[in-house]
């Protein structure tokens, strides 16, 4: 370290961040904080620092390693990804590699203006490198496959969450992407999914021709027999559609 430079040991403050814990390891990514420094950027009953929660973002691209939520260690404050908040971050084992995933978000040039981004990308980390972030494109071109396009709308505060394989979605490992919010769209009530160890498959949108397990194009649309679509509920379902599922808290061994 440089004489007269400060490591700083703890993310300073901040929302919209990301956090995803795998194993014994708590990771966190990016998020909003102010670039006012002044003593309000302790929050409080501030955003961050901004007095109107909106005025002044920094948008953020660092990410940080704990394994017990007190002690924190910097892995890059300056990740490869744009700087964002309202993403997303989840682990996916990928082709046989164990990897952190940023998906989505909102971010900006960080001058203090209303130049606002919202994205429709992913940016991938291997756990035993989270300081090297490159795109999707550019690591599954490494491993000699092609990435599928991006078809989903630039968003933030959208859910992102990986389902295993299992008879549920007909042994396919998929990734689901849910709503979300930008200023051309509002929000976004969409659902998209990809299997990401399908060679042959891309991101499709529910409720179109393209869906999983299903066909047809909105009030139209029809699931296959046993598919996972067939227990949804929408607005106009009928209400005998509606169940209630328990989750055991045991399992009984005869």
């Amino acid at each position: 370290m440089e004489l007269g430079t400060c490591e700083c040991k703890m993310w300073g403050s901040r929302e919209q961040h990301a956090v995803v814990v795998n194993g014994n390891l708590m990771y966190i990514s990016g998020g909003y904080a102010s670039a006012l420094f002044s003593k309000k950027n302790n929050c409080g009953a501030y955003a961050c620092g901004d007095t109107d929660a909106s005025s002044t973002r920094y948008f953020l691209n660092d990410v940080w390693i704990s394994s017990d939520g007190l002690n924190w260690d910097v892995q890059t404050p300056n990740a490869g990804f744009p700087g964002r908040g309202g993403h997303q971050m989840l682990v996916v084992p990928f082709y046989g590699v164990p990897t952190l995933w940023i998906v989505g978000g909102r971010g900006g040039n960080n001058t203090g203006t209303s130049d606002v981004h919202f994205y429709n990308d992913i940016w991938i980390a291997t756990l035993d490198r989270p300081e090297l972030w490159i795109s999707i494109e550019q690591y599954m071109s490494d491993i000699n496959v092609i990435a599928p396009a991006l078809t989903w709308s630039p968003r933030t505060g959208q859910t992102v969450t990986l389902m295993d394989s299992s008879p549920g979605n007909r042994f396919g490992k998929t990734i689901f992407i849910i709503g979300g919010f930008n200023d051309d769209e509002g929000f976004i009530d969409d659902v998209w999914s990809w299997r990401p160890e399908n060679p042959d498959d891309f991101w499709r949108r529910d409720y179109t021709n393209e869906a999983l397990f299903g066909h047809g194009m909105d009030s139209s649309f029809t699931t296959d027999i046993n598919g996972p679509a067939a227990n949804y509920i929408y607005p106009d379902a009928p209400l005998e559609l509606m169940q209630k599922w328990w989750v055991p808290d045991r399992i009984k061994v005869d």
